[in-house]
């Protein structure tokens, strides 16, 4: 069984322009309980999809933090985390940040895309 969450945030038309950054998919992978999760994911520029090497992505949860940089074709990973709810925040030079929530619940392993855009 797969679980997709697809946020769309800022945009009421295909043709408005995107202004936001956002998490654009979550999904659960390997329905396991356990109580470490992996976390897998890519960083891309909407709205053309291009990978961002070297952003900096950071997950906080209560006073622990988890840091993670995006390699050249802009995939991350967090191994061996704590499930539960956390903060999550990605950032690159000359874009929005992305500061928003993600429950990663009982199960193992999850997979995030995330989208962020250039700052006027």
């Amino acid at each position: 069984m797969l679980l997709t969450l697809i946020v769309l945030l800022g945009c009421s038309t295909l043709k408005e322009k995107i202004k936001r950054s956002k998490i654009i998919e979550i999904n659960e992978l390997h329905l396991i309980d356990t109580t470490m999760v992996f976390l897998k994911g890519t960083i891309e520029i909407l709205p053309d999809n291009i990978p961002i090497p070297s952003a900096e992505i950071e997950l906080t949860s209560g006073n622990k933090t988890y840091k993670s940089i995006s390699n050249k074709t802009g995939q991350f990973a967090f191994n061996s985390i704590p499930n539960g709810k956390y903060i999550i925040k990605a950032n690159y030079i000359g874009c929005y940040d992305l500061k928003d929530s993600i429950d990663l619940g009982s199960h193992n392993n999850f997979f995030i895309k995330i989208g962020l855009v250039y700052d006027e």
